[in-house]
């Protein structure tokens, strides 16, 4: 899957084909176009849910181990000094700031979302799609008002599928800015290690 979202280019009909094979090309390029999307939120949310899980998974044990460490060091006392309960602390909280700053819980559900989104657009596209294939039956002749129904349900399908990857988009710039706005404010505030 490649790392960036890309749409196949669209299909030149052959010169022998019939307005109705065209338009039926044009509808079926705007599906392969909305189910590549999806395909491609689904690799990144599976990406992006690993991670996020890895670093709450380690946040907790790191948690959990640095809490009880001072009890195991009361009950054996030759085991690792109590000290080193504090950093497994840092560490868990490491992990949960990592998670937070490079934002992989919250693109893991952001994608799920899209995705989503993407998945019930595409099967009311389809599903009107049917519709106007069951009332034109086998006829290969189109008339203009059909013509238009069939070219309105493509363009539906590819500007609400364009409105759903630019409102995801739109969400990811403003979490990025607000997950600077931290990061700086928690670097360069009094204290911080970049703080003048």
């Amino acid at each position: 899957m490649p790392r960036n979202l890309s749409h196949p280019p669209i299909s030149r009909s052959a010169p022998d084909t019939t307005h109705r094979e065209r338009l039926e090309s044009l509808f079926r390029w705007a599906e392969e176009r909305t189910q590549r999307t999806i395909d491609w939120y689904l690799w990144r949310k599976t990406s992006r849910s690993r991670l996020s899980k890895a670093c709450r998974a380690a946040a907790i044990l790191l948690g959990v181990a640095g809490a009880a460490l001072p009890l195991v060091h009361s009950a054996y006392p030759p085991g690792p000094a109590p000290e080193w309960g504090f950093v497994l602390l840092a560490l868990s909280g490491g992990c949960v700031l990592a998670d937070r700053l490079f934002g992989f819980s919250s693109s893991w559900t952001r994608f799920m979302r899209t995705q989503a989104a993407l998945q019930a657009e595409l099967a009311v596209a389809q599903a009107r799609f049917l519709g106007w294939s069951g009332a034109q039956g086998d006829t290969e002749a189109v008339t203009p008002e059909s013509a238009a129904d069939l070219i309105a349900i493509t363009q539906e399908l590819i500007e609400k599928t364009s409105a759903v990857v630019l409102q995801e988009t739109a969400t990811w710039a403003d979490d990025l800015t607000v997950q600077i706005d931290q990061a700086d404010a928690r670097f360069t505030s009094p204290g911080g290690p970049l703080a003048p």
